[in-house]
């Protein structure tokens, strides 16, 4: 297990970003002594591989052997000869290398407390102490004074250093484009596709050890990425759920979406991806998941939206005559339909519904209107209570209502992986709430422009607290700025000015 120090020191590594450099870090603490742990970057191009070190001294101490030399670490000269090998086999001339960087937060030499050459062989390694790995600041200030490192490279060197040093950070090309890569030359490899520093922070959020119990605690419950179409959301997910399955590989993980063909492009990248460790992750839709732990009533069948419009209109027939529901008789089968479906949906049903916002309705309902929309939904369910039916919006609440009274027992995960969470309805939230183990960690993804999220509703009403837990991916990839920030402007400009803003 990593010390207190070490993790204060992968804590400042990550705040670099805020001093103009960017750091790719290995998730996990065991790595090879020969391998990097971390990769970084500044804005001049120059480049490092950064290890870290937990010895306390780099003198041996007396009467101690070999391997108990500098506390419990391995000497310090024989770990940077590893590293500085593992860097000259992956090929390129001297000029072409990343310059080695040894972070030693344990290290109190007064000679290294501001960060000092450390000179062994034919070359000489910047090695930082304790107070230079305390403070991000002091931690940059001696990375950009770093005279050991003075090659410029450009961005297609500096990437495939980056995969090569922290592989994870690889993306699977698709189809297509592996095609077009393998009849390139093998003198001019195309450049591998890898994950943008903000999509990397957000797929290892949470997944690096704390020293704060009660922060980890604070933090582990939830997290929400947004951004828009194309930003790389889906991508983030996908290696989320891969340092799951590598750093818990025996927690239960769900990965949930709202459509089939997605879902399906994520089991096949899972399976090329990861083959031997697919099995740890159950990647479906929601209404399959759901199918598969609380089937809905009789065979199976589902009745549509149609299907509910046409019950309407036959029992207003049979019932005309009934008081019940004359303060609706104005409002067409198919906006009553689409009423149950909302309350179905937001489980509201009962009494709750006579009282609830009902925002993103459009129409407003006096409570007259809103008994007898209750009275049409009561007879509604009734109806598909005794002919052993379900429809798509009412088979959720009928599970959520069995899992409540305990005639149903859910299976329960440790992580919750959500796609296009934006399309979720309030319910199918409170059904996966239900099975999240406590402590257990809901990671959600989202398109602000879309869903109910386009209607102004809030993560809050839905019992969901993201604050200052969210994370937005700004750049698009399928698109160009200017295109983005236009149609950024028209959707806004729509917007109503009363509104809230959304995160």
């Amino acid at each position: 297990m990593p010390t207190n120090l070490q993790i204060k020191c992968v804590e400042t590594l990550a705040r670099l970003g805020e001093h103009g450099m960017e750091v790719s870090r290995a998730t996990g603490w065991d790595r090879a002594p020969g391998e990097p742990d971390a990769f970084l970057t500044d804005t001049e191009g120059r480049a490092w591989l950064v290890k870290l070190w937990d010895g306390d001294s780099v003198q041996p101490r007396l009467f101690d052997d070999g391997a108990a030399a500098q506390g419990s670490a391995m000497p310090l000269e024989e770990m940077i000869e590893k590293l500085s090998r593992w860097r000259d086999e992956k090929g390129g001339d001297a000029a072409s290398r990343p310059a080695l960087l040894i972070l030693a937060p344990s290290l109190e030499d007064e000679a290294f407390r501001e960060g000092h050459r450390f000179a062994t062989g034919s070359q000489a390694v910047r090695v930082l102490g304790h107070r230079a790995c305390a403070k991000a600041a002091r931690m940059a200030e001696a990375i950009v004074s770093d005279e050991t490192s003075n090659g410029r490279f450009d961005r297609e060197t500096l990437n495939r250093w980056r995969a090569t040093a922290v592989p994870e950070v690889r993306i699977e090309a698709p189809a297509h484009l592996e095609r077009r890569r393998k009849l390139r030359p093998e003198s001019k490899p195309a450049a591998p596709l890898l994950l943008d520093y903000d999509q990397e922070r957000c797929a290892r959020l949470d997944l690096e050890p704390v020293i704060e119990l009660d922060e980890l605690a604070a933090n582990f419950r939830v997290r929400l990425v947004t951004g828009v179409a194309g930003c790389g959301k889906t991508l983030l997910l996908l290696h989320r759920a891969a340092l799951l399955m590598r750093h818990f590989p025996k927690a239960k993980v769900l990965l949930v979406s709202h459509n089939r063909p997605l879902i399906a492009d994520l089991e096949r990248r899972l399976k090329r991806w990861r083959r031997t460790e697919r099995g740890r992750i159950e990647c479906r839709t929601f209404l399959q998941w759901l199918r598969s732990v609380t089937p809905p009533r009789g065979k199976g069948d589902l009745l549509y939206g149609s299907d509910t419009r046409d019950w309407i209109e036959n029992h207003r027939r049979v019932n005309s005559e009934a008081a019940t529901f004359a303060p609706i008789e104005n409002y067409s089968a198919t906006w009553l339909a689409e009423e149950i479906a909302w309350m179905f949906d937001h489980g509201h049903f009962g009494e709750a519904y006579l009282g609830v916002e009902r925002r993103g309705r459009g129409v407003a309902l006096q409570e007259s209107q809103r008994r007898a929309v209750l009275a049409l939904a009561t007879a509604y369910r009734e109806y598909l209570r005794g002919h052993e039916l379900s429809d798509w919006s009412e088979w959720p609440l009928a599970a959520l209502e069995s899992w409540e009274t305990r005639t149903v027992a859910p299976p329960q995960y440790d992580h919750i992986l959500i796609d296009e969470a934006q399309f979720f309805a309030p319910v199918w939230f409170d059904l996966l709430r239900r099975v999240l183990r406590s402590g257990g960690h809901l990671f959600l993804c989202a398109d602000p422009t879309q869903g109910f999220l386009k209607r102004r509703q809030s993560w809050a009403k839905l019992g969901i607290d993201v604050r200052n837990r969210s994370h937005r991916l700004e750049r698009p990839y399928r698109s160009t700025r200017a295109i983005l920030e236009f149609a950024e402007r028209f959707y806004r400009g729509r917007l109503p000015d009363d509104d809230e803003p959304l995160e």
